[in-house]
């Protein structure tokens, strides 16, 4: 007797079936747990409008730390908040990983927003879950990271400030030196000329 390793398209249908599982059962418990107000909320993200798909918007990262792109970035902050709220408490009764959260949030990155109307609707909550969750929390560091650019940025120019005055000072002080240097001078050459002249008398 040998064992004989399975064929590779065995393996292959194994590992798609536990995906289907692990989609159907993300998809029950996030059936289960949305309510109706989170759903509308998660659809509106990728519903027809004027202008551009609200997550497109959402997908949007700062290009710089000016005023400009931060007040960009505060302003989706505020409307991830409440779908954040919802995640925070309905993502870990999926028991999946920080990385399977990642990934997930990637795929609405990945994906157009045609692509995702066509998923399966459970599926697609569960994947904007993971985009709110994880993005919400970059908007935060990138927040974070740029008040410590711009304090950076604050300190250097308070040491060049700084500097600056110290050299005027200097300046000043040099020139100070030399007006009573030439003061002293002038006080010294008058007071000898008046003591020769004191003695010549």
């Amino acid at each position: 007797q040998r064992l004989v390793s399975p064929g590779y398209s065995w393996m292959q249908d194994v590992v798609a079936q536990s995906l289907v599982l692990e989609q159907d059962r993300l998809s029950a418990v996030v059936k289960r747990a949305l309510t109706t107000t989170a759903t509308e909320a998660l659809n509106q993200l990728i519903e027809d409008g004027p202008g551009l798909y609200e997550i497109t918007q959402l997908k949007r990262e700062p290009k710089d730390f000016s005023l400009s792109e931060i007040k960009r970035e505060i302003s989706r902050s505020h409307r991830l908040q409440p779908l954040y709220h919802v995640a925070q408490t309905l993502l870990p009764t999926l028991e999946i990983s920080r990385e399977s959260i990642k990934y997930y949030a990637s795929l609405v990155t990945y994906y157009s927003v045609f692509r995702l109307q066509q998923l399966s609707q459970s599926m697609v909550h569960v994947y904007l879950l993971c985009f709110v969750y994880h993005r919400y929390q970059r908007v935060h560091d990138n927040l974070i990271h740029s008040l410590l650019y711009h304090v950076r940025r604050y300190v250097e120019a308070s040491k060049v400030a700084a500097q600056e005055k110290v050299y005027e000072y200097r300046v000043e002080g040099n020139q100070n030196l030399q007006k009573a240097g030439q003061a002293l001078s002038r006080d010294t050459c008058k007071t000898l000329s008046y003591g020769y002249q004191s003695l010549a008398a």
